[in-house]
């Protein structure tokens, strides 16, 4: 059996991949996935993923704002195997429309 209570107090790259991507690259979702720990943190017992928007002044000569996204994602892909079993997860997931907090199980 495996399991991660996130007791430390930084992730544990021995077990989880942190992913990459820029915007777009699944779903056509608007925030770019970065390894950042604005974006992923572990604190008291706690997996945070936090997704984070950054306001800029637009593009040269604009008067209006420009607006980009980031958040975290993580995997256990070639880290951990599963054939049976059960998984597990007790999750606080925010409301709101953008938002697509998902497990994916392959």
């Amino acid at each position: 059996m495996w399991s991660d209570e996130f007791n430390g107090d930084s992730l544990n790259r021995a077990d989880w991949n942190v992913e990459t991507h820029e915007k777009g690259w699944v779903n056509n979702e608007l925030q770019e996935y970065v390894d950042s720990a604005e974006n992923i943190q572990v604190k008291d017992g706690k997996l945070i993923i936090n997704p984070v928007k950054k306001v800029t002044d637009g593009d040269t000569g604009s008067t209006k704002e420009a607006a980009s996204y980031t958040s975290g994602r993580v995997s256990t892909q070639n880290k951990q195997t599963f054939i049976y079993g059960r998984f597990e997860c007790r999750a606080m997931v925010p409301k709101g429309h953008g938002y697509l907090p998902a497990f994916t199980l392959s």
